[in-house]
């Protein structure tokens, strides 16, 4: 005989606090008596903010319909028209091959490795192109303009649907093209020849959507891969708009309203009908999107003015925070050029300007900063590594200093072993017994040396790129140099370097944790001060979150990992003491009231 609990389930538990939720307690129903709550964990839909573009544009085109949250690109800029292309990792935009055609407005869709271009919003050009991962390679071309059509699906099986042609008298064309990899033939004619410019496209080949379109269309438009057939209308009409997903889980983002509105609407698709869901926290339209329809991101695009801001959206148990700075504890004094070691919530911070040559010594645990013994020599501009415990100070100036010490967690010891070159203004990563000492000048140089622990042996392997006011992080054998004057990017294998992708910004005098697969760079940049950050993924820089400060002349030493950092002191024209705290991006599960008294 069944139970009453295998009849009717668990009895909701009355609790003082809300339980530990992770997506196993999905459905879980809780009374919180503390607040008087009936509470649960079911998905919700929420917006959060994103990297900024390197590049802000509109009516570029993306890969949205079949491109994913984490691996999206922007293809083409206006204003001005360029050839530029954007890739968004999921957690910020690179440089990636620039294309032949300079174009915007065209016709995209495939993948970040294997996509495809056709035709051009300004040139009136016929123009496709295809990308590998690598390069892009003129195929082709598109039999009739589509000028900002709907257009979706793979490299090898895709439509590009509606849109204008400004060669002809009619302001909207509602001809099909379709794709399979080599060469364009005509389909199905879509049903609205009036609405069809500017709309969304997504799904596939066979099974595409269209959706909005000038003068604020309602329309959705279903395409098998022969004709197009009606679906449900979208609640709120919109030109200039973007998309996400399959045909059956879509999603409407943005848009024009004639009058000039920027929509901040969101619309799911199931098929059928279109449900409108939260909100974004900026209206645009004209802007590159795609994913799915619980993982999307929309970017760039006009409010009315152009935009780099890029938005994520999710549908899910968690909420996502994007990563962020943000104020931590002041240093006791304000200080340039200083050296840094250990991590966000065990670091050390040492020597610097303040005004003048300092041998100030700070560690900090998370929360406050404490004065701890001096250095043995007082010193700017040297380099750090190591940890709050086991630290290591070498170089720096005045002129430039060999001098290397020792940090047992409590006082400085000088190292019977010195720099082979003297230097100011290097860089340095490693432990303090496998430390390495990159770059630095005056003058310029690529000297590397290697640290035992007792002495200093100087690399065969100098730096390609011979500089100064760099920047490093990794280890004694697996390290990774950065920025400087002249700013370049090389990866470290224990013997020699190679040259790596350059940073977006050129900046110097800039600060940096993690290590060589996954780095983070930040502000820096003198004489201009700079506020902004990039990650590394051992093949690409990214744009990364805005600093509360703009500064140069930041701790010079890797600082904690490329998702938990710290940029401490620096200048901006006046000596800094505050301190900036990094925490990278978290998902974390949320309860939702569903009743209160």
């Amino acid at each position: 005989m069944a139970t009453y609990r295998e009849i009717k389930g668990f009895t909701v538990q009355s609790l003082s606090a809300d339980p530990s939720l992770s997506s196993g307690n999905e459905g879980q129903v809780w009374y919180n008596f503390d607040r008087g709550q009936l509470k649960g964990l079911v998905a919700i839909s929420a917006w959060s903010s994103g990297a900024n573009l390197i590049t802000k544009t509109s009516y570029e085109m993306s890969l949205g319909p079949t491109g994913t949250q984490s691996a999206m690109l922007l293809m083409g800029t206006y204003p001005p028209t360029t050839n530029k292309v954007q890739h968004y990792n999921g957690s910020g935009w690179s440089n990636e091959a620039t294309m032949n055609t300079a174009r915007y407005g065209g016709s995209g869709f495939g993948t970040t490795t294997a996509a495809c271009i056709a035709g051009d919003g300004d040139l009136n050009t016929t123009n496709t192109e295809e990308f590998n991962g690598t390069t892009w390679s003129e195929v082709n071309n598109i039999p009739a303009l589509h000028q900002y059509g709907a257009s979706a699906g793979t490299q090898t099986a895709a439509y590009a649907a509606g849109g204008g042609d400004p060669t002809t008298p009619t302001a909207t064309a509602a001809t099909t093209a379709e794709y399979d990899g080599t060469s364009w033939a005509t389909g199905g004619s879509m049903g609205r020849p009036n609405t069809t410019l500017i709309n969304a496209g997504m799904g596939t080949l066979t099974a595409g959507l269209a959706a909005g379109g000038v003068s604020a269309s309602t329309t959705t438009e279903l395409y098998d891969g022969t004709s197009w057939s009606s679906g449900g209308a979208l609640n709120t009409g919109r030109e200039i708009v973007s998309g996400a997903g399959p045909q059956t889980a879509a999603l409407c983002m943005g848009g024009h309203i004639p009058g000039g509105t920027r929509s901040d609407k969101t619309e799911q698709y199931d098929g059928t009908a279109w449900t409108q869901q939260t909100v974004m926290a900026t209206g645009r339209s004209a802007a590159g999107g795609g994913g799915t329809n619980t993982a999307a991101v929309i970017a760039g695009g006009e409010t009315p003015a152009t935009t780099t801001a890029t938005e994520e959206y999710n549908y899910s148990l968690n909420v996502t925070t994007a990563g962020a700075w943000s104020a931590g504890t002041n240093l006791n004094v304000a200080a340039s050029s200083r050296g840094a070691a250990g991590t966000q919530t065990a670091a050390l911070s040492f020597g610097g300007y303040a005004p003048g040559t300092s041998d100030t010594t700070e560690t900090y645990d998370g929360s406050t900063w404490t004065e701890v013994a001096n250095l043995n020599t007082a010193r700017a501009e040297l380099a750090g590594c190591g940890t709050q415990t086991a630290g290591l100070a070498f170089g720096g100036s005045p002129g430039t200093k060999t001098a290397t010490e020792e940090w047992d967690g409590t006082s400085w010891a000088s190292s019977p072993g010195s720099l082979n070159t003297a230097r100011k203004n290097l860089a340095g990563c490693g432990i303090q017994t496998l430390a390495l000492a990159v770059g630095g000048g005056p003058p310029a140089t690529g000297a590397t040396e290697e640290y035992d622990g007792t002495s200093w042996a100087s690399s065969p392997g100098s730096l390609n790129t011979a500089r100064y006011n760099l920047a490093a992080g990794g280890t004694q054998t697996a390290g990774l140099a950065f920025g400087g004057n002249p700013a370049s990017t090389e990866e470290y294998n224990g013997s020699t370097w190679t040259a790596g992708n350059s940073m977006i910004v050129t900046r110097e005098s800039l600060g940096s944790g993690g290590t060589q697969t996954a780095a983070l760079g930040f502000a820096g940049g003198f004489p201009t001060a700079l506020n902004s950050s990039e990650s590394y993924d051992g093949t690409n820089w990214a744009t990364g979150a805005t600093l509360g400060t703009a500064r140069y002349n930041v701790g010079i030493g890797a600082v904690g990992t490329a998702s938990s950092t710290l940029c401490i002191g620096g200048q901006a024209g006046p000596l800094l003491a505050n301190v900036e705290e990094f925490t990278g991006a978290t998902e974390t599960a949320t309860a939702s009231n569903i009743t209160s008294s």
